[in-house]
């Protein structure tokens, strides 16, 4: 069983929760920051994957010779989907966004979209599927009451049942008022419910990650009283936390004593060199600090096991927004 360890943890296929987000937790300072590795874990592709899936259509809608996108299996993945969305548009057609980045359609109640949203905290997600979204938009009726925290009375108050979460796809939708809603996901990409929305090319990155209304939700979100678990990614998204980390001016302070932010991190026994200079890197560069979990027996799967471990701990400790301001009315009446 996890327990909440005040020291680093060691090569352990399940490490400590740290303390600081047991903490953010029970304050309702947590954010879920959710990869592409979790909707791999539901059987959905792989970022690499993903690029070969749109050249594949490509070829096979005759918009480009198989010989010519040979020629192109080698090159980065965001490249190969910016060339063959260049493609697609430049002969009229449309990329099929849901077979290239969808998990199957039978996987959306997968175990791992299921463990995530059950902790309760606020999502975040450069994911384009529909995974957490289908845990969000379906029922889950939970009712409860709260007491002071003072233990003055016996005085409780009622919590209604909850609702339905909420899905925010637009860049429209990035404010970080947003996040005090409860069972919210936010696609910061985009989403295959609206291809328009979706942040894929080169290009699409560059003018997205220089808008204002994402520079200030970021900013906000990484600047401000909240705790960033990101859960999910590898090697192949490193551009992309890159992206999201750096747009905070906290995380270019060398001397910031505080690291709030935290990255769940696939590590082999023997890359420990590499994972010591990694974790410099993200520490001093875009204070994260890497936890890292062994996947040397199972494989990227432990990611699954973490979570459903981490998950059984974080969401007795959640405690929503409405939920604690209704305990501090309490304590202020009592």
């Amino acid at each position: 069983m996890v327990t909440e360890s005040t020291e680093p943890a060691g090569h352990s296929e399940i490490p400590d929760i740290p303390p600081a987000i047991i903490e953010a937790a029970s304050a309702g300072r947590l954010v879920l920051f959710v990869g592409a590795g979790v909707s791999r874990l539901a059987g959905g592709p792989s970022w690499s994957r993903s690029a070969e899936n749109a050249l594949e259509e490509i070829v096979e809608k005759r918009l480009i010779p198989f010989a010519e996108a040979e020629q192109l299996r080698k090159e980065h993945p965001k490249k190969k989907l910016s060339i063959a969305m260049d493609i697609s548009q430049n002969a009229g057609s449309v990329l099929d966004f849901d077979r290239i980045f969808s998990p199957p359609e039978n996987q959306l109640d997968a175990q791992i979209y299921r463990d995530l949203y059950s902790i309760g905290v606020p999502i975040v997600t450069t994911n384009y599927d529909k995974g957490l979204d289908y845990q969000a938009l379906r029922e889950a009726p939970v009712a409860g009451s709260v007491q002071a925290l003072s233990g003055a009375g016996p005085q409780n108050v009622a919590i209604p049942p909850k609702q339905k979460g909420v899905v925010y796809i637009e860049k429209k939708d990035l404010t970080i008022e947003k996040l005090q809603q409860p069972g919210l996901v936010i696609h910061l990409h985009g989403s295959i419910h609206d291809h328009k929305t979706m942040v894929v090319s080169t290009r699409q990155y560059i003018t997205h990650y220089r808008d204002d209304l994402v520079q200030v939700f970021l900013g906000k979100l990484f600047e401000g009283d909240y705790t960033v678990l990101f859960v999910g990614y590898g090697l192949e998204e490193e551009e992309i936390l890159e992206y999201v980390t750096q747009k905070s001016q906290t995380s270019l302070k060398l001397d910031a004593q505080e690291i709030k932010h935290f990255w769940l991190y696939p590590h082999l026994g023997f890359q420990e060199a590499r994972f010591r200079h990694l974790s410099n890197y993200y520490r001093n560069h875009c204070n994260v600090r890497l936890e890292k979990f062994s996947i040397d027996r199972a494989g990227y799967i432990q990611l699954a096991d973490v979570i459903a471990e981490w998950t059984e701990v974080l969401r007795r400790k959640v405690r929503a927004p409405e939920f604690l301001d209704k305990v501090r009315l309490i304590d202020k009446v009592t």
